[in-house]
């Protein structure tokens, strides 16, 4: 029997470098896709570099796994999802390269929007939200959700 990272190696995309395309990294969800949102833990953005995705998300995604191309600001990274074979996570050393690129902490967030998905190709927008927004996505008015600590926004 081979062993689970053998699998994942012969099946992932041949290239997991970046490549400019034309998106806005801050720009709304649709509205109209699926989407999940997490807080990134320790274990996702330092070795071993697990990220398994949530229940909410797992319902939209092929069971058998498939290539995924991550989609954040102008950059897009391809990536392996290796589906309930793999526990739902993505392939080690390319989400490492996301990580390693977006420079992610423990903390923080992370939603993915599901685009495009089929038997052979996921297509997964992501938007990060740390404490380091820019200042137009700064919410100024106090009594809006967010703006203050006693009224937070919920992720989730």
């Amino acid at each position: 029997m081979e062993s689970q990272s053998s699998i994942m190696k012969q099946s992932h995309i041949k290239s997991a470098e970046t490549s400019k395309i034309n998106e806005d990294e801050y720009g709304p969800l649709s509205g109209e896709k699926p989407y999940c949102d997490m807080f990134l833990s320790k274990t996702s953005v330092k070795p071993p570099y697990n990220l398994y995705l949530p229940r909410k998300m797992q319902k939209w995604l092929p069971s058998s796994g498939a290539p995924v191309v991550l989609t954040c600001g102008k950059y897009k990274w391809d990536v392996f999802y290796g589906g309930e074979n793999f526990y739902h996570k993505f392939n080690r050393s390319e989400w490492k390269k996301f990580v390693t690129d977006k420079n992610l902490k423990e903390g923080d967030a992370v939603v993915f929007e599901l685009t495009e998905c089929s038997a052979n190709k996921i297509d997964l927008r992501v938007i990060v939200l740390r404490d380091d927004l820019p200042y137009e996505l700064i919410i100024k008015d106090e009594d809006k959700e967010g703006a203050r600590s006693d009224n937070p926004i919920i992720l989730g």
